[in-house]
């Protein structure tokens, strides 16, 4: 047993109310993707923060969603079928996160040099985890297909409500993979991914480090491949002019 192990058990069960609230909020963003408002709150950034506020720790969830949203601008549920199951992990490594008692983070830890690999190796994590679960929620949205197809036949043959219970419960699956999805993805991060961190190489641990700064770039691509260059450099520009004079106002030069 790793001699970590007993500290992560005492955390797991000091901070059961936040692990129990950040699951009900897998639940609850997890239905925004797609099934139920679409409020936005569960892209990367704004689950992340959300999730941090769960925690006590904002600007810690920032600093995990604020990377993820970086490198999935072209992956958005806007008149499009988008891939990944995004929501669970990020929580989950929220949680895992404050089961290690890595609080305090905030978006300048990003900036180089980078002495903290935790970020981009649960961002890493964070990607896999999408991956891998693109597979169930397709085998979801099958599954939901086939209740409203069949609550379409009973409702021809007189049955008034079958429609709608099928509508209910399509969301009580959602709602149901979002909460365990987010148990699952904690404790695979807590007790598995992060304890693996002090046997990686000191190379690949600098690389995950970068990891995170990198996805500014990944987004650059990405706005030029979405919406053509000239195009995206007028976006760009705008971005940096309001970065210039948000830090002017920051610094009290404004």
């Amino acid at each position: 047993m790793d001699p970590a192990y007993p500290q992560i058990m005492d955390a797991l069960a000091s901070n059961w109310h936040i692990l129990a609230g950040l699951c009900l909020l897998g639940a609850v963003l997890a239905l925004d993707e797609t099934a139920f408002a679409q409020t936005w709150l569960s892209q990367p950034l704004p689950a992340g923060v959300l999730a941090g506020l769960v925690a006590g720790d904002p600007a810690g969830g920032a600093a995990i969603g604020l990377p993820l949203q970086l490198v999935t601008l072209g992956n958005l549920p806007v008149g499009q079928f988008f891939t990944g199951e995004r929501v669970t992990p990020l929580l989950g490594a929220v949680a895992a996160a404050t089961l290690h008692g890595c609080r305090g983070w905030d978006p300048s830890i990003l900036v180089p040099p980078v002495s903290d690999p935790r970020p981009g190796a649960l961002l890493l994590a964070i990607v896999i985890g999408s991956i891998l679960g693109n597979r169930l929620v397709a085998r979801e949205r099958r599954l939901h297909a086939g209740l409203v197809a069949g609550g379409l036949l009973r409702l021809k043959a007189g049955d008034v409500g079958s429609l709608e219970r099928a509508h209910r419960i399509c969301l009580l699956l959602t709602g149901v993979r979002g909460f365990l999805g987010t148990a699952f993805w904690t404790l695979v991060f807590a007790f598995v991914w992060l304890p693996l961190i002090p046997l990686v190489p000191g190379t690949l641990l600098r690389a995950l480090g970068l990891l995170p700064i990198l996805m500014p770039a990944v987004a650059m691509g990405t706005l030029i491949e979405l919406r053509g260059p000239g195009s995206a450099l007028a976006w760009m520009s705008l971005g940096f002019i309001l970065v210039f004079v948000l830090g002017l106002i920051s610094g009290g030069v404004v």
